[in-house]
């Protein structure tokens, strides 16, 4: 995929034209690595891209100093992720300033952190020397014990976690790590909690969804042919327009609500299917209403 074409594929996801990117190709059955990041707060300076990583070191508008972001994706093998904790250690110890390490680490720490699968004492030893080696903290998590999960609900991992600097944590100290719902993918995200922000109003958005929504027409017809304030068609159709601006947002409103409802249902059926799966094995019955719920999941989204 050519830049231009990635571009415009997370534009249409991010929302808006205002960031910058970075990407580490797939190889072979690996994944790729994408890193996405609004680019008025945070600017990058150079870019490393190795075997299971992506370095992006960058100005953070939220700190004074250069900023170190690495997005992990571990192999599976041992031999592979001995070269890959090795080449994150030496990037760190080369930049020494605030870092943040995420992403898979395709391994865990300690025997509890596996559920289902066997624990590999060795992958852990090496995987905790990288760690206090490195001069990192994990990050302790909540919402979750796990953040892997097969479709079955009988393997249980945790293999995703956020790592940081000494640098992050003399800032912020109280920081930690959330575990939100699973719901298209076997992973679930991570969202780092720093600290609370009020960022104000929402402005108004339209989205090309909403026009193939089968009440659309009638909202349309509710308030386009009767609105008319004057005889200049230019006065008239910004009239029409702010009408139906209004119209929309009243009709999204209650929409919202109903979509809220169901996808709170939704979401409190699958975290509960979830959080059992993390102490017994899912009956069959339970474990076709989690990919039910997950398909209507996606249809509200």
């Amino acid at each position: 995929m050519s830049r231009n074409m990635c571009k415009f594929t997370i534009e249409t996801l991010w929302g808006s034209p205002f960031f910058d990117f970075a990407s580490n190709a797939a190889l072979g059955k690996s994944g790729g690595l994408l890193a996405v990041w609004d680019k008025r707060k945070f600017v990058s300076i150079s870019t490393t891209i190795g075997d299971g990583f992506l370095a992006v070191l960058g100005s953070w508008q939220a700190v004074d100093i250069p900023c170190l972001f690495v997005v992990v994706y571990a192999p599976q093998d041992q031999k592979s992720k001995l070269k890959l904790w090795d080449n994150i250690e030496k990037i760190i110890a080369l930049h020494d300033t605030l870092s943040v390490i995420l992403g898979d680490f395709n391994e865990v720490r300690f025997a509890s952190e596996r559920k289902g699968t066997n624990f590999n004492h060795i992958g852990a030893s090496h995987f905790n020397s990288f760690i206090s080696n490195a001069g990192l903290s994990d990050l302790p998590l909540g919402g979750k014990r796990f953040t892997r999960m097969n479709n079955l609900g009988s393997q249980l991992s945790k293999l995703d976690r956020i790592l940081v600097s000494s640098h992050f944590m003399d800032r912020w100290p109280n920081s930690n790590v959330l575990a939100l719902p699973r719901e298209f993918s076997d992973h679930t995200p991570l969202l780092l909690n720093l600290y609370c922000d009020d960022y104000g109003p929402i402005p108004f958005k339209m989205f090309n969804s909403w026009l193939a929504h089968e009440d659309f027409p009638n909202v349309l017809n509710s308030c386009w042919p009767s609105t008319t304030c004057s005889n200049n068609m230019a006065a008239n159709f910004k009239s029409k327009l702010q009408s139906l601006k209004q119209k929309i947002k009243q009709w999204r409103s209650t929409l919202q609500v109903y979509e809220s409802v169901k996808a709170t249902d939704l979401r409190n059926t699958l975290n509960a299917i979830d959080d059992k799966a993390e102490l017994v094995p899912l009956s069959q019955a339970e474990i076709d209403t989690r990919v039910l719920v997950i398909k209507e999941l996606t249809e509200l989204d």
